[in-house]
């Protein structure tokens, strides 16, 4: 078996991450992504989105991502990277982790 690797595209507002194959899951939909996000106050933070409707949080679990009305500050200050290199670095383990079937 050939080891697969993610292949990310980079544009101002988002990289995706989008490995070829989770061993659980087939084919992705949705795949992983690195999107900026705006705070209330205007500044810029970064949100790693999986599959389309979920979030990575900072311990590395994945929690469903609510309507923006529905998220507390809590759930931002634990699904949200003040830093862009924070949250690609967190997304690219992740993306390691589910090519290794490690993601459950």
């Amino acid at each position: 078996m050939h080891e697969q690797r993610p292949t990310i595209r980079r544009d101002p507002i988002e990289w995706e991450i989008l490995p070829e194959f989770y061993p659980q899951y087939g084919r992705v939909s949705g795949g992983i992504h690195v999107v900026r996000k705006l705070r209330p106050d205007g500044a810029a933070w970064y949100a790693v989105i999986v599959r389309s409707s979920f979030a990575l949080s900072r311990d590395g679990t994945l929690d469903y991502e609510p309507m923006p009305s529905s998220r507390t500050d809590e759930y931002l200050l634990q699904h949200r990277w003040d830093r862009w290199e924070d949250a690609v670095a967190v997304a690219e383990i992740y993306a390691e982790q589910c090519l290794a079937g490690e993601d459950e």
